[in-house]
């Protein structure tokens, strides 16, 4: 049980460690964080549209991890050039991207509906102090994005 608990801890100390050193992280948990209260809010997802959802945000961020370890374990091989780290770096953040362009994909399967649109544009015209409270949560987030920058060296 011991070996459980400290595998645990490793593994939140790795999340700790990727969400203050990677902004692109950062932007990640942001995003869902938004794609999540927006669906809540104002869409009726059935079992397989948050199954979707919530499977596409894990490997998008769980691929921003992988990428983040192979960076790093790269980084301390060498700093120099080398093709072969040139292209372990590229391919994993590829990888990354291409998570990232389906995650697009399914939220527009997800959540593409003009009549939604128009509905959370009348809500917040008339909420105001909730559209308040978004854009203040908005600047909150790109706060946390951009504030912390690594000491380390990419």
């Amino acid at each position: 049980m011991k070996k459980q608990i400290k595998s645990f801890r490793y593994a939140f100390r790795g999340i700790l460690y990727t969400v203050l050193h990677e902004g692109h992280f950062r932007f990640h948990l942001v995003a869902a964080a938004f794609v999540v209260f927006f669906a809540v809010k104002f869409y009726n997802l059935d079992k397989a549209g948050w199954c979707a959802l919530m499977l596409t945000i894990a490997l998008v961020i769980s691929l921003e991890c992988v990428n983040t370890a192979i960076e790093r374990a790269c980084n301390k091989i060498t700093e120099e050039y080398d093709k072969t780290i040139m292209i372990a770096k590229d391919v994993s953040a590829a990888g990354v991207l291409v998570a990232a362009i389906f995650a697009v994909a399914v939220a527009v399967f997800l959540f593409w509906d003009i009549k939604i649109f128009t509905d959370i544009f009348n809500y917040y015209k008339t909420h105001i102090l909730n559209f308040i409270l978004l854009l203040i949560a908005a600047i909150i987030s790109i706060l946390f994005i951009t504030l912390f920058k690594s000491k380390e060296k990419n």
